[in-house]
């Protein structure tokens, strides 16, 4: 599984996340926004999949 040094990741339960290293094994990702909310927002990377 070779890592993309150019998407730092941390979320571990996610099957794309590099087994030893904070990286994204994916080529590119895609962010969407989640929420809106005039308070906060929150977005994801719609190629999240859990292990």
């Amino acid at each position: 599984m070779s890592m993309n040094m150019s998407i730092g990741c941390e979320v571990k339960a996610c099957k794309h996340h590099h087994p030893q290293e904070k990286y994204c094994t994916l080529e590119h990702i895609q962010i969407q926004q989640a929420i809106n909310n005039k308070s906060f927002s929150i977005t994801d990377c719609q190629q999240f999949e859990r292990k």
